[in-house]
C-alpha cells in the first residue's frame, strides 16, 4: 500500500471513532450542541487568555515531544518497515474504536452516571499507557 493509502485508512478509522463519540454524546446529552460547546470552550478565558489559544500550541508541543521520545529516540523508523509501523498504529486505533463502540452500544441500553464514564476513561487510558 502507498503512503496515501495508509493515511486515508487512518483517517477513516479516526472519523469512525469521532462519529461513534458523537452518537455516544447524543445518547448521554441529547440537548448538547457540539459546535456551540466547542466555541464556548475555545472562548473561555482563564487569567485573561482564551483557552483555545493556549491549549492548541500545548497539544502540538506534547505531540511533538511524544513523537521524539516514542519514535525517534528508540529509532523505530530504522528498525521497522513502514508497513509494520502503520499496522501498529492501526491496531491502536482499532482498539480505541472497539472500546468507544462498546461504550456507545452499552449506553443505548444502560445509561450510567457521568462519573462512571469518567472513571472508565481514566482507567482505560491509564491501563493502555501502562501496557506500552
Amino acid at each position: 500500500m502507498k503512503p496515501v493509502g495508509y493515511i486515508l485508512t487512518g483517517m477513516v478509522i479516526v472519523t469512525s471513532v469521532l462519529f461513534l463519540l458523537r452518537i455516544f454524546f447524543l445518547s448521554l446529552h441529547p440537548e448538547m450542541n457540539m459546535v456551540s460547546e466547542a466555541i464556548e470552550f475555545w472562548q473561555y478565558k482563564d487569567l485573561g487568555i482564551q483557552q483555545g489559544y493556549l491549549l492548541l500550541p500545548l497539544l502540538a508541543l506534547v505531540g511533538y515531544q511524544r513523537y521524539k521520545v516514542e519514535f525517534i529516540k528508540p529509532g523505530l523508523h530504522k528498525k521497522l518497515s513502514l508497513q509494520i509501523l502503520w499496522m501498529m498504529h492501526y491496531r491502536e486505533l482499532l482498539v480505541l474504536m472497539a472500546c468507544v463502540g462498546l461504550i456507545t452500544a452499552i449506553s443505548f441500553f444502560i445509561l450510567f452516571p457521568e462519573w462512571v464514564y469518567l472513571i472508565l476513561l481514566l482507567g482505560g487510558t491509564s491501563a493502555f499507557q501502562l501496557r506500552r
